[in-house]
């Protein structure tokens, strides 16, 4: 909503009544954006965490973009794509964890202790 909200502002915010150019708000929101984003991802061991919220925010705040340039069903039918992605990525991401996790345990029981 932050991200529509300053979309309109740029929009018709900043004139007497005149739409101004809202590319410029835009830019900055995904800058913005990408700043938070990026502070929410970390490297624990030898994983990345927080990648998946940061992709997130970037796509909520694109969504804003697009709903209020008035362009509601691009925005209606990415978030269905969207939806898509993340749960057919979060399966697979669970499946490959699981076989990891067997394989991790496969490894220590079939190596002696020292």
């Amino acid at each position: 909503m932050a991200s529509a909200a300053f979309t309109l502002a740029g929009v018709y915010g900043f004139a007497s009544g005149e739409p101004r150019d809202p590319t410029r708000i835009a830019a900055q929101v995904v800058t913005g954006i990408g700043f938070l984003g990026a502070g929410t991802i970390f490297r624990a061991e030898d994983r990345l965490v927080g990648l998946t919220t940061a992709a997130a925010l970037w796509f909520s705040a694109a969504l804003g973009v697009l709903v209020a340039a008035g362009m509601e069903w691009v925005a209606i039918l990415s978030t269905v794509l969207g939806l898509v992605v993340l749960t057919v990525v979060g399966v697979a991401e669970r499946k490959w964890d699981e076989r990891h996790a067997a394989e991790a345990m496969d490894s220590q029981v079939t190596q002696p202790d020292r």
